[in-house]
């Protein structure tokens, strides 16, 4: 049944039409925690930068992580770098064909190896990601966490069961597209739109929209970063993260806030702080807009402060670059234009496109 529903109404993704393992791999990594419409976007733009393993693996983090600049997670990135450059070195410049070898590489858990290997070596090997557990807690109609054993260790029996069954490739895409498009998430499941409807047990008990019963997700925590726009005849001030997190990504100069009490006055304080730390000692003035973001667990509200002469300080230019270009490599002033062919956050990417449509 699966096999005759998913040719006929599976979408047409551009990962789809290859067997290139390469292209497969990387399509895997980019749907991890983001959205097909939006790994869509990226795909096309990356493969036209790395067209191959061997072209990403001899070139840059840095030029990496710029190509990836808007979609999120980068530790992804940076796991696709450090597996492409291992599979150039010990595995002959291919994905590999045995599983363990799969998940021996940088950023490969047992989905995704499972996702890679039958897709394009059509090995029969299970995937078992959110829209696969769904789908078959609801057929099954099985109780309990699918993210905690013992019912994750049962699902995984499950799916290697139907996997082992022949065209391990299609069957696995066909799961997938269904918990994506028809198997739904709570009361959203399009039931009459299922193959496999007339003999789902979570239908016939009436039970779809409560499984499967899985724990809520921790609400995310509240943060607040202070950033500083830093314009000077056109440039404006960045400087690159060595924070864990987002490490290695270009910034505004930003600062996570301690608890303020609604001060503006503490805010600009603190921001000044952090450009003087920079070795930029500018006034800072007004707070110019917020951004808000979700990150990492997060829910991150950017308040974004002008500095420089758009405040009104007078300022010398040519002395501030000076400053900058004593500072330490990780500090620069740069042109927009410069700025957003960096690796830079997707919260700097925003601010610096909302400011410059606002001033033009």
């Amino acid at each position: 049944m699966l096999l005759r529903w998913y040719p006929r109404v599976r979408r047409d993704l551009p990962w789809r039409r290859t067997k290139d393992p390469y292209r497969i791999w990387l399509s895997e990594i980019m749907l991890q925690q983001t959205r097909v419409e939006a790994v869509s976007r990226y795909y096309a733009r990356f493969l036209d930068r790395f067209p191959d393993l061997a072209s990403l693996a001899r070139t840059s983090l840095d030029r990496v992580l710029a190509t990836w600049s808007g979609l999120g997670y980068y530790r992804r990135a940076r796991m696709l770098h450090a597996a492409a450059i291992e599979m150039v070195n010990g595995h002959g410049g291919r994905f590999p064909r045995t599983f363990d070898d799969a998940l021996s590489l940088p950023g490969i858990g047992r989905s995704t190896a499972g996702a890679i290997l039958s897709i394009a070596y059509d090995l029969p090997f299970p995937v078992l990601d959110g829209n696969v557990q769904r789908v078959l807690c609801r057929y099954f109609a099985l109780d309990g966490d699918p993210r905690r054993a013992p019912l994750e260790s049962r699902l995984w029996e499950i799916a290697a069961e139907v996997v082992g069954r022949g065209a391990p490739g299609d069957v696995n895409q066909a799961l997938m597209e269904i918990g994506a498009t028809v198997c739904l998430p709570a009361g959203n499941a399009r039931c009459d739109e299922c193959p496999v409807n007339q003999t789902c047990r979570a239908r016939a008990l009436g039970r779809v929209a409560e499984l499967p019963r899985s724990k809520k997700r921790a609400p995310l925590v509240p943060e607040t970063w202070l950033v500083a726009l830093v314009e000077i005849r056109g440039c404006y001030l960045v400087r690159r993260r060595d924070e864990k997190l987002l490490h290695g990504m270009w910034e505004l100069p930003t600062r996570v806030a301690p608890r303020l009490r609604n001060s503006l006055l503490t805010a600009r304080e603190l921001v000044a702080d952090e450009l003087r730390r920079l070795g930029v000692p500018v006034r800072v003035g007004p707070q110019v807009m917020t951004h808000r973001q979700a990150i990492s667990g997060r829910n991150v509200l950017h308040r974004v402060f002008a500095a420089g002469p758009r405040t009104a300080v007078s300022l010398n230019g040519s002395k501030v670059r000076s400053k900058v270009a004593e500072a330490r490599a990780q500090v620069a002033l740069l042109p927009p234009r410069t700025i957003l062919r960096l690796s830079i956050t997707t919260a700097t990417r925003r601010i610096l496109e909302r400011f410059e449509h606002h001033e033009a």
